[in-house]
């Protein structure tokens, strides 16, 4: 019988290789949504009146902060969805 723990995935060389695809695609994904909410920023505040830049800084916090809430969140939920599929428990024992 398999011993159901992160210390015996973390043993197989299959485990090891997702966390670095699931961390690479977390950190590009973080990355592409911060550089969407600035340039959207930028092109959807321009006075065509005064040929400037209106720039909100609560409105681009708040973008931040929720975006990278929810990116945070969704890839939590896979995480402990691959935890209960491979493991059988949202939490496993270390």
């Amino acid at each position: 019988m398999e011993n159901k723990t992160i210390s015996y995935l973390n043993s197989r060389m299959w485990y090891r290789f997702l966390k670095v695809v699931f961390v690479m695609i977390f950190f590009v994904v973080l990355f592409f949504w911060n550089m969407l909410i600035f340039t959207n920023q930028l092109s959807s505040d321009y006075n065509i009146a005064t040929g400037t830049y209106i720039f909100n800084p609560l409105e681009s916090i708040c973008f931040f902060f929720i975006g990278n809430f929810v990116i945070l969140f969704i890839f939590e939920f896979t995480r402990r969805a691959f935890y209960y599929i491979v493991l059988g428990n949202f939490r496993p024992k270390k």
